[in-house]
């Protein structure tokens, strides 16, 4: 009997042992959901969601950027912060995850199915790109990578491509932004924004551009534009 007692023991002090190393092995990352208490202070105590950069708002202390940091790192800031704001004194400040946002990737530029797509574990460059579908205009030797935390990457793919170097598709991060730039050489402009399609089209003198793209279909009326995550004020052509 006293032999069972160990052995239940100590398979829960493992479980409970991996269950914490498992908890400050996970990094946030934007959209994630997780729970600040603050212990004797009710009204800092609650669930925030990290916006698309990663960062939230918490009363007394302002923006939080939590993207990249561990549970137990971010609550040990929030408790530096709040010490020498002078709002309180010795704060005991802990942290969980409630919930993993979906991780997903944004590619842009010249490709064919420009938006976001899903991350699966593992996923890189070449796996985004190949769903995206660059098109023939696509500049693959400068494709540039925007991450959460603000880092940028500047990669050659065609390096990849015609050399198999494993370093330039390295494995992606949610929340990173992929943006394909135009070769240089191209006389094209890339339409995205509040726009009935998306279009490469080739640019020619002496026609004026807004013509040529109503013949081909790609400017809506505004009543009939396609609803977008940001508004049509922010649409922009990008001319190379």
């Amino acid at each position: 009997m006293q032999a069972i007692r160990w052995f239940v023991w100590l398979v829960g002090t493992v479980w409970l042992v991996q269950a914490l190393i498992a908890q400050e092995e996970i990094v946030l990352q934007p959209g994630d959901t997780i729970r600040v208490t603050v212990e004797g202070d009710e009204s800092l105590s609650r669930a925030y969601t990290l916006d698309s950069q990663g960062n939230f708002q918490m009363p007394l202390i302002g923006t939080v950027k939590a993207s990249g940091k561990t549970p137990s790192a971010l609550a040990q800031e929030i408790a530096k912060r709040l010490e020498e704001g002078r709002f309180l004194r010795e704060p005991k400040v802990s942290m969980e995850l409630l919930a993993r946002a979906k991780a997903v990737v944004m590619v842009r530029g010249a490709v064919r199915k420009a938006g976001e797509f899903e991350l699966r574990t593992g996923g890189r460059l070449s796996d985004a790109l190949n769903e995206a579908s660059p098109t023939a205009v696509a500049d693959l030797s400068t494709v540039r990578i925007e991450r959460a935390d603000g880092t940028v990457l500047t990669l050659n793919y065609l390096r990849f491509q015609q050399e198999n170097d494993e370093s330039m598709k390295p494995l992606l991060q949610a929340g990173d932004i992929i943006f394909m730039p135009l070769q240089a050489e191209q006389n094209t402009i890339i339409v995205l924004g509040a726009v009935s399609r998306r279009a490469v089209i080739p640019m020619r003198r002496r026609r004026r551009s807004s013509k040529r793209w109503a013949r081909r279909g790609a400017l809506c009326q505004r009543q009939t534009c396609p609803k977008s995550p940001s508004s049509a004020s922010n649409a922009k052509s990008l001319s190379v």
